[in-house]
């Protein structure tokens, strides 16, 4: 007798009786990262009997377990749409904090200002470490929209979505900022102009920052 539909490893026991055999299907162990748990249909159960009058067993199948996996990471992206703004960001060309390698700095250094350090949650309380190699930016010249983008790998992995979006995402009210990095105290002057840029980028985070 086999399980009905896919296999993740299940333990098929036997115990003979008078009449014939019974099976009975059970689950592999948790681990940290997957549950099983036992899902039978009309034609599969937990256990099955064969006896001896049939030759066969019954039901037909054993029921098999289902996998549920763990978030491991959480990757999030945040769209502008720049289009007649008249600059771009993320791309060689681009002028001065805006410049590819200037944002991704920006986005992948520790900062209280700038970047997913500043606030995703996971960071902050070191429940999840920054994924450099999937965090950064990408100009689209054709639509005109700047694509942000980080990635985090959870230090214990989280069983719901809204765990995850707890952990991981920006909390409403905050903003993934990376532009006007350096601290007030390090700026020349009170009056410190600004690109516009910034401003642009500023008032679109008001508006909840992109599509």
């Amino acid at each position: 007798i086999k399980v009905q539909g896919y296999d993740p490893g299940v333990n098929i026991s036997y115990a003979d009786t008078s009449d014939g055999r019974t099976a009975t299907v059970s689950c592999p162990a948790d681990t940290d990262d997957t549950k099983y748990s036992i899902v039978s249909t009309g034609r599969s159960a937990v256990q099955a009997t064969c006896t001896k009058e049939t030759g066969k067993y019954s039901p037909q199948y054993l029921a098999t377990c289902m996998e549920k996996a763990a978030f491991t990471d959480a990757y999030v992206e945040k769209i502008y749409s720049l289009g007649d703004q008249g600059f771009t960001v993320c791309t060689d060309d681009s002028v001065g904090e805006f410049t590819k390698a200037n944002v991704t700095y920006a986005l992948t250094t520790e900062s209280d200002i700038c970047g997913p350090y500043a606030v995703v949650p996971c960071l902050r309380n070191n429940t999840c470490t920054l994924n450099v190699s999937d965090t950064g930016c990408r100009w689209d010249g054709t639509t005109t929209k700047l694509h942000v983008f980080y990635k985090v790998d959870l230090v214990t992995p989280l069983w719901t979505i809204s765990e995850r979006r707890a952990a991981a995402y920006i909390p409403q009210g905050e903003k993934l900022q990376f532009w006007d990095c350096e601290p007030k105290s390090l700026k020349s002057g009170s009056a410190r102009s600004r690109s516009e840029g910034a401003l642009v980028l500023e008032r679109m985070e008001k508006q909840d920052g992109g599509d």
